[in-house]
């Protein structure tokens, strides 16, 4: 989708920027919820995250934005 948007260059920068906008209203919502909730709720974040095998980075995960394959029919073909 952002691909065709914004274009094979501009796709991977315009992603993080939707992330970053996302997380930037997620953590305003997280500072009006009750205290105790929120704790609770970040708490159990962190412990999927160290479930799913993160072991360093950001305590709720890090992104990994992958290259974008603009040719997958070259790309398919090269991994061949």
């Amino acid at each position: 989708m952002f691909v065709g948007i914004f274009g094979a260059s501009n796709a991977p920068t315009e992603l993080a920027k939707q992330i970053s906008e996302a997380e930037e209203k997620y953590e305003e919502i997280m500072k009006s919820l009750d205290p105790h909730l929120s704790s609770s709720y970040k708490r159990r974040c962190e412990e999927a995250t160290k479930e799913g095998g993160n072991i360093s980075g950001h305590s709720l995960g890090t992104w990994n934005i992958p290259v974008v394959i603009s040719d997958e029919e070259a790309y398919r073909a090269a991994q061949r």
